[in-house]
């Protein structure tokens, strides 16, 4: 960001998706397509040559200490390890075919959040303890009441708030919810954090599965598309 410059880190002729950075900066990990099979990579951010890490996983993000991935396996949920190659299963759907969305740890990986979609253009943020096995739905903690589409779930850096977008008050704006630092319960309920009722730029515009957002101490990152376009007028007697 000082100099302006770019470097390309990895290329491909094939599938590149889902980049994300780790934690002290220094690695970048993305879904990749190599030999018909999809993998994960990650190339240091100073460049180098990509390490294959794992292969039949999708990759979602890096946990907070850098040393561990948040992969899909199939339906389920778990944290993959970068110097053994093992993953952990951490959640596992209440229903069949049903993805966690937006999955992110909270600082220490002792809880991670995300979100579930029951169907009726709703969705419900929860939160659970990270564990050596999986944890059951009656572990989980419910932090919004479903009913509304909340997506995007996202921890403050301390880990006390649980950052989303949400359309509960018929617009695609960014809310947020307090939480109990031990407990990891709501305390009170959602307030909103940055609206979005421009009908010319919105969050609510970006591609399904392309919005995506970042939290720092005091800024927030996020993607947002524009709408534009023009009125044109045919001559009918031609």
């Amino acid at each position: 960001l000082s100099t302006g410059q770019e470097r390309i880190l990895a290329t491909t002729q094939m599938f590149m998706a889902q980049p994300r950075i780790s934690p002290d900066g220094k690695q970048v990990a993305y879904n990749a397509l190599v030999a018909g099979k999809e993998v994960i990579q990650i190339v240091p951010a100073a460049g180098g040559p990509p390490r294959h890490v794992a292969e039949g996983l999708r990759l979602r993000g890096f946990a907070s200490d850098g040393r561990r991935l948040i992969v899909g396996k199939e339906y389920d949920l778990g944290l993959l390890d970068l110097d053994t190659g093992k993953i952990r299963l951490l959640l596992r759907p209440p229903v069949p075919n049903a993805n966690f969305g937006s999955p992110g740890t909270a600082p220490g990986d002792k809880w991670i959040v995300f979100y579930t979609y029951p169907g009726d253009g709703k969705t419900k943020i929860w939160v659970a303890p990270v564990r050596d096995t999986i944890v059951p739905k009656t572990d989980w903690i419910p932090i919004t009441d479903g009913d509304h589409w909340d997506v995007v779930t996202r921890f403050s850096p301390d880990g006390n708030t649980i950052y989303f977008f949400s359309r509960r008050d018929g617009f695609f704006c960014q809310w947020a919810i307090r939480i109990d630092a031990v407990s990891k319960r709501p305390i009170g309920k959602p307030f909103s954090v940055l609206h979005h009722h421009d009908r010319r730029r919105s969050p609510g515009y970006v591609r399904p599965g392309r919005i995506d957002s970042a939290i720092a101490r005091d800024k927030i990152v996020f993607t947002m598309a524009e709408r534009t376009g023009n009125i044109w007028m045919l001559d009918g007697s031609k």
